[in-house]
């Protein structure tokens, strides 16, 4: 029994205790949830920002055991809400930012005053990259498994850079979009711009491979040709037109497991689910995975020999929507335990 657990009953009535899963807070963790409760730049549904309080407080009510892995709960976890001036100033940041989309929603040019709230809310981007980064490298460095818990897409950026640091890597992404968009709406570290950025700065970044996408732009799609060689994109439709030919799944996702190196990091948005499992999110889009599918995926690929290295989760909406916040903790504690009982 790991140390920090005499007395725990995983039978027992999971306690309101600020931990993941109502767990004990132990010295040192094997998994590290990082929550960022940001969404300034979300340009259609808001309240993403409620995302980890709300997958916080579902998380209390799954149980702990997971099939076929011998008491993950035993790991020791962490539950870490980050701090910093982008989160202080994040609800009048979010006036301003509503305003310059209502502004080129409208077909307008942006006044002067809009510019500069622009280009504060730019900084702030940058200000919460550098917070993402120092703190996920802390946890690298300290050998734990990372978790970004949000919040809107932009998050995950800093955490990327955090994991280039230990060598080359790819990325998979679930996901209804291809966030390959630059500065979309004029915010450079937009939601939308996340993979882009990625791309674009992360030198050790070596293959991205986009799952589910059944919502993008002409300019994302010739982006994804000019980078052929560091992105392959798995379109819905295809995987929808496999499975429907009758083909099964465990082979229709070959492909996807054979396109990544031999370190991954996981980025998960919640709408690369079907809506029927994340209807609230700020932009759910019909069609991508059943819960199920995600899962499974996510498993093979553990399964297939390669190395997780990290994790993110984002667009959760907020409660009262808790049915969709016990499926991010469920997906959450299931994927983080398997990468890291994998490499046991």
């Amino acid at each position: 029994m790991r140390k920090g657990y005499e007395g725990y009953n995983p039978n027992g009535v999971g306690v309101d205790n600020g931990n993941f899963l109502g767990l004990p807070t132990v010295d040192d963790p094997a998994i590290v949830f990082l929550a960022v409760p940001y969404d300034a730049t979300v340009s259609y549904g808001e309240g993403t920002s409620g995302g980890p309080e709300n997958i916080l407080a579902a998380s209390g009510q799954l149980d702990v055991s997971i099939l076929g892995l011998n008491k993950p709960w035993e790991l020791g976890y962490r539950w870490i809400n980050l701090q910093g001036d982008w989160l202080v100033e994040h609800s009048q940041i979010r006036t301003y930012v509503k305003d310059v989309i209502t502004t080129l929603e409208k077909g307008k040019s942006l006044s002067e005053a809009q510019q500069a709230c622009l280009k504060l809310i730019n900084e702030h981007g940058e200000a919460l990259r550098q917070s993402v980064f120092e703190a996920t490298k802390a946890e690298i460095d300290r050998g734990h498994f990372p978790v970004i818990v949000g919040g809107e897409h932009s998050i995950s950026l800093g955490a990327f850079e955090a994991a280039a640091t230990q060598g080359d890597f790819g990325i998979l992404q679930i996901d209804a979009h291809m966030d390959l968009r630059a500065a979309y709406e004029g915010f450079v570290f937009s939601h939308a711009s996340v993979m882009y950025n990625a791309v674009e700065r992360v030198a050790n970044l070596k293959q991205l491979t986009q799952v589910a996408i059944r919502d993008w732009c002409p300019e994302e799609e010739s982006y994804v040709n000019t980078n052929s060689d560091r992105i392959s994109v798995f379109y819905d439709d295809e995987l929808q037109t496999a499975k429907l030919s009758g083909e099964a799944f465990a082979k229709t996702i070959e492909p996807i497991i054979a396109s990544l190196p031999d370190r991954v990091w996981i980025s998960f948005d919640i709408d690369g689910l079907d809506p029927s499992s994340c209807a609230h999110t700020g932009t759910p889009v019909p069609g991508g995975f059943s819960f199920a599918e995600a899962k499974f995926l996510c498993k093979a690929v553990i399964e297939s020999g390669r190395t997780i290295i990290g994790l993110d989760l984002v667009e959760v909406a907020p409660a009262p929507h808790e049915y969709e916040g016990a499926i991010a903790a469920r997906l959450m504690y299931e994927i983080a335990a398997r990468a890291v009982l994998a490499k046991a």
